[in-house]
Order: C-alpha cells, then structure tokens, then sequence
C-alpha cells in the first residue's frame, strides 16, 4: 500500500491493534549497499510513526482499501483526528526533503541511521494531545509545600483547554505557531497580564524541554 513519493512512502500496517487501527509506517529507501559477501542488501528505513488511523476496510477487487486512509494521496481522511495525523506526515515529509536537500548541497551520501534519528518520535506522546500531556503531569505533581505551584498548572491546563475549543492539537505537531496563537489569547482573551503569560509559556516550554527536547 502507498504509492512511492520522492522522499519516501507513507502507508498502513495490516495488523490492527486492539481498537481496530493500523498503525502507520514511515519508509524510505536509498542506495543499496553489498556486504562483504557480495549480497545486495536494500539500504531501507521502515520507521513506525507511532500514529494509527482506524482500519474501516472498503471492498475493492484489485486492492485492499480503507476508508480513512487515501492510498494514492498518502492521508488519512474522513474521521476526526485525520487533520491531526496529515499534519504529522507533513512535519515527516518536511524534515526527509530538507535532510535530502541539506546533504546533496554538501555533495554527501544520506545516512539511515541520522535520518531515522531526525524523525523519530516518541510512539507514546506522539498520540498524546498537548491538554492531555499538561493533565497527566498535573497528576503527577505532588510535591508537599507547593500547592500554589500544582494551582499555577491547573488554571494554565484550563486555559489550554478554553484555547484549543475542545480539539487540543497532538503533542508531536505543536510548533511556534501554536505558542504564539496561545500567548495572542491570553493576552487578547484572558486578559493576562504580561508577567502572567511569561508565566504560563515558561512553564509551558519547562515541560517540553524536559519531555521532548523542544525549543520556541
């Protein structure tokens, strides 16, 4: 399944989990290499994303289908969290293409192993959306003596949760955009005092950080 892009394929698993989704796979194939043997050996990294997509089968003749998933297109579609998962294989095409370009500029050879590195992401926060990521640390949190800090959190989870209209974005797809249109509603929205919303993007940032390395 997947047709071949430029840089690499997108396609389903045939294995459901216990929900009934496929999970989906990353792959991409350079140059193959020949061992001291002689053998050619495909120089291939078939990456799970760690994103499922539900595994509505549609009937075919010539090929297997799904319903949320378009084959030829590599996208989900046509369920809620589908803009969540394109917008995640964006992020992946986006990081393979500037790698690809990166390296034919400096007229170096790809490396698999550097680029799986570059687009792997946690299987278990990759599903996770940022409200609920916030949630889980607040119970978490349970450091005697700091009950205005665990208060701190909750009224900013909350503001999260009014910002994002009950559709929090995936943990894997916040980006600078996202941090900015946050800040523009706590300062236009909730009013915020420049010294509050400092407070709640620091310890907003503080936990990414610790969590996935990421910088805004």
């Amino acid at each position: 399944m997947g047709a071949k892009r430029k840089y690499g394929r997108l396609y389903l698993d045939t294995k459901p989990d216990v929900q009934g989704c496929l999970p989906l796979i990353f792959e991409f194939t350079y140059r193959g290499l020949r061992d001291t043997e002689g053998k050619y050996k495909r120089n291939r990294l078939r990456h799970y994303t760690g994103m499922r997509v539900p595994g509505k089968k549609l009937t075919s003749k010539k090929v297997l289908n799904y319903a949320c998933w378009d084959t030829r297109q590599q996208t989900a579609r046509g369920y809620r969290g589908a803009d969540d998962v394109n917008a995640y294989i964006t992020t992946i095409v986006d990081k393979v293409s500037k790698y690809i370009r990166n390296k034919n500029e400096q007229f170096q050879p790809l490396d698999i192993a550097e680029l799986k590195k570059l687009i792997t992401v946690n299987h278990i926060i990759s599903h996770e959306t940022i409200v609920s990521f916030c949630e889980s640390y607040l119970l978490r949190y349970n450091k005697p003596g700091q009950e205005s800090t665990k208060k701190n959190i909750s009224t900013m989870v909350s503001s999260l949760k009014e910002f994002t209209d009950k559709r929090p974005p995936l943990l894997a797809n916040i980006n600078k955009d996202f941090m900015d249109g946050f800040v523009s509603y706590l300062t236009n929205v909730k009013k915020n005092n420049n010294t509050t919303v400092e407070k709640k993007i620091a310890m907003l940032q503080q936990y990414f950080a610790r969590h996935r390395n990421m910088a805004f």
